[in-house]
């Protein structure tokens, strides 16, 4: 008995330990941030980090994502068009580098805030050229392919679809083998198979706190599919081809109003004067059929 409460002993004072240590971590995240860096809740801030599934910045929800995103990345490193994984513990992992980030390559701009090229409002009206002119047609539709074949991966996987549930542009970097993969599973969802109806059970992920890069059915709580990653790809289509961010300008209850309703965001006619960006602008649509 006294061996045993001492084994307890240990193992609370090392979890003691090791919440401080993750305590101080967020902390730090916070004060660079400016985010917060843990549960709002007060209990959950007293006695340290408890888990709320809705809540990624506790430390056992850390972890959990950690463990999402491992593992399924894990499951994907055979293919070329997800980020390898070579060994990850509690919040950290080992993955294979990825050099080139798509967004800062083929989204330069905020509207007409610079990131790394500058584009004027006078010289460059809104949606009167592409704001990633810097990328021919060909080479737009090139990485729409490949972005593609990395959700294919994911839908393809051999034990089954596996739902990424954040398709977002932010998602994509170019490997050192000059392929475009996926880098970012934390939320991901393997669908579960009925065997008595033949078919794959639909789940519910709760309402988005912002559901701007959503699919419908995500922003009014409904059964989902893996065609919430196809949507949310149309999306990411739309700024490949634009350099626009889909909804800029927009609030959020407008744009949210318009995802549920079925409204889209209208491509502008310059985008369907050549073969590319045209084929571009078509597959794009489709993403937006449901």
């Amino acid at each position: 008995v006294g061996r045993d409460e001492n084994i307890r002993t240990n193992e609370e004072e090392a979890q003691n330990q090791w919440d401080d240590v993750v305590f101080k971590i967020m902390q730090q995240l916070e004060e660079e941030s400016g985010a917060l860096g843990f549960a709002e809740d007060d209990e959950v801030r007293s006695r340290g980090w408890g888990y709320n599934p809705a809540d990624k910045y506790t430390y056992l929800g850390l972890v959990e994502y950690m463990r999402i995103d491992s593992n399924v990345m894990e499951l994907l490193t055979p293919s070329p068009r997800a980020a390898s994984i070579f060994s990850y513990c509690g919040t950290s992992s080992i993955t294979e580098f990825t050099p080139i980030d798509i967004e800062d390559y083929v989204s330069p701009t905020l509207g007409n805030t610079p990131k790394k090229l500058h584009h004027e409002p006078d010289e460059y009206p809104y949606l009167d050229l592409p704001l990633n002119d810097h990328v021919s047609w060909e080479e737009k539709l090139e990485i729409a392919l490949e972005m593609a074949k990395c959700v294919a991966a994911m839908h393809g996987n051999t034990d089954g679809p596996i739902v990424n549930v954040d398709i977002q542009l932010g998602q994509f970097f170019r490997g050192k083998d000059g392929k475009i993969k996926l880098v970012d599973f934390n939320r991901a969802e393997p669908l579960l198979y009925d065997t008595k109806k033949e078919e794959y059970c639909k789940w519910r992920n709760g309402m988005s706190p912002d559901g701007s890069l959503r699919a419908p059915e995500e922003n009014v709580d409904a059964g989902l599919t893996e065609q919430v990653d196809v949507f949310s790809l149309g999306n990411v289509f739309y700024t490949v081809l634009t350099g626009v961010t889909v909804w800029e300008g927009y609030d959020l209850s407008e744009t949210i109003r318009n995802i549920v309703e079925g409204v889209t965001m209208p491509i502008d006619d310059i985008f369907y004067k050549t073969f590319s960006s045209e084929v571009l602008a078509q597959v794009i649509s489709l993403c937006w059929t449901y």
